[in-house]
C-alpha cells in the first residue's frame, strides 16, 4: 500500500514536468491504476480487521463513503483545475504521499 501510494504521488508530480503525449498518458494511467489497487487493499484490510458478523456490512460502508468522497471531490477538482491546473496536481499528489505515510498506521 505504501508503494502504491508513493508511486501514485510520484506518477501525478512527473505530469506536471512532461510533455509527450505518450508520456502524459502513461503516467496518468499509472497513477490511476495504482490508486485503484489500493482501494482493493483496503477492502481487504477491513475484511481482515472486522469481526464475521459485521464484514459485509463494514466493506459496504467502505465502499459507500469511498463513492460519495470521490463524487464530492469530483466537484472541487473541477473548481481547481479552473483555478490553477498545476496546484491542484500537486495537492493531489501530496493527498497520495498523505495515505502513503497514513499507511504506517494500519495494523
Amino acid at each position: 500500500m505504501i508503494f502504491n501510494m508513493a508511486i501514485a504521488g510520484t506518477a501525478g508530480i512527473l505530469l506536471q514536468f512532461v510533455t509527450n503525449s505518450y508520456a502524459v498518458a502513461v503516467l496518468f494511467s499509472v497513477e490511476i491504476m495504482f490508486c485503484a489497487m489500493g482501494v482493493t487493499l483496503i477492502n481487504a484490510s477491513a475484511v481482515s480487521l472486522f469481526p464475521t458478523h459485521v464484514k459485509g456490512m463494514a466493506t459496504s460502508l467502505i465502499n459507500m463513503t469511498g463513492r460519495f468522497s470521490t463524487f464530492l471531490f469530483s466537484s472541487v477538482v473541477g473548481m481547481l483545475m479552473a483555478q490553477s491546473c498545476h496546484l491542484t496536481f500537486y495537492v493531489l499528489s501530496g493527498l497520495l504521499f498523505l495515505s502513503s505515510a497514513l499507511t504506517l498506521l494500519l495494523p
